[in-house]
């Protein structure tokens, strides 16, 4: 029970983790193209000009990124209970 909550927890740090790689992956994407980057239900990023400086502009979707927390924690809990010790 213990090795399963503690999967779970680890697979929470790992889902941020790779939630928030995604993400400025994608804001990084749409500064250096000036193109719209869109993470289907997740994120959506553009570029826009204010006062003659570029702005990034995104409106996130928090049911999506926490479903993509949520299975990536499942995965890995999955994985880490069909491992052998």
């Amino acid at each position: 029970m213990t090795r399963i909550v503690l999967s779970a927890l680890g697979g929470m740090l790992i889902g941020f983790s790779v939630l928030t790689i995604m993400l400025i992956g994608s804001l990084a994407v749409a500064l250096a193209t000036g193109v719209r980057v869109y993470l289907p239900g997740i994120f959506d990023a553009w570029i826009t000009e204010e006062n003659g400086m570029p702005a990034v502009n995104f409106t996130p979707s928090p049911w999506g990124m926490l479903a993509v927390v949520l299975i990536v924690s499942c995965c890995f809990v999955w994985a880490s209970s069909r491992s052998r010790r």
